[in-house]
């Protein structure tokens, strides 16, 4: 069974409103200037940015247009479950959430998708590790 929605102008308001997905979690490494956070049952490489520091808690931005649905698991991808389906009149997103620290992951693409889990990339050179504050 297929779920989807048709959104008009005035329900995508809350949408528009932030074009990035935001993930907390611990720091783990940082090295080369780039940095590691782990949540519950993930971990993402990113950029490390002015004062990320091993050990203390953060959060990893990435615009909702650079995550990627991919074939196949990877580096620096979760597997989740395909909540729904939303046309915006210009293309669909997709809403995920993950699993354990329950945040909310959207992406992009052309066409309708059944319900199914998906591989979803997060490239590092798009993924910008923050300190929490």
């Amino acid at each position: 069974m297929r779920r989807w929605r048709f959104l008009t102008a005035s329900c995508c308001s809350t949408t528009a409103k932030s074009s990035n997905n935001r993930l907390h979690g611990k720091i783990t490494e940082v090295r080369d200037g780039k940095a590691r956070i782990k949540g519950s049952g993930w971990s993402l490489w990113g950029k490390a940015a002015e004062g990320v520091q091993s050990g203390q808690e953060g959060t990893a931005v990435i615009r909702v247009e650079r995550v990627a649905l991919v074939d196949g698991p990877g580096e620096n991808q979760f597997e989740l479950p395909l909540l729904t389906s939303m046309y915006l009149g210009d293309r669909w997103e997709y809403l995920f959430r993950t699993i354990g620290d329950d945040f909310v992951i959207r992406a992009y693409g052309t066409e309708v998708r059944d319900p199914q889990h998906c591989h979803l990339a997060l490239p590092e050179n798009h993924v910008w590790i923050f300190p929490k504050g």
